[in-house]
């Protein structure tokens, strides 16, 4: 049997989430963000916190625009 490296890589792991808005936007095509994380629901967790509505239908309304619908 061959012997185990002393400090073996860690498989990786993570989430990844691309968010658009459904909104048009006058300075650019559509406004995004991307987040990171360990799992969907940090994704979702942060772009919730910085203002992003997720909807149901898994589209996306940037801040800018959630606060003028409110």
């Amino acid at each position: 049997m061959r012997p185990l490296l002393d400090d073996p890589l860690k498989c990786s792991r993570g989430y990844s989430m691309d968010v658009y808005c459904k909104y048009k936007h006058e300075h650019m095509w559509m406004k995004e963000h991307s987040y990171s994380g360990e799992s969907l629901h940090d994704c979702l967790r942060q772009a919730r916190k910085d203002g992003w509505i997720i909807h149901r239908d898994w589209t996306a309304t940037c801040p800018d625009c959630a606060d003028k619908i409110k």
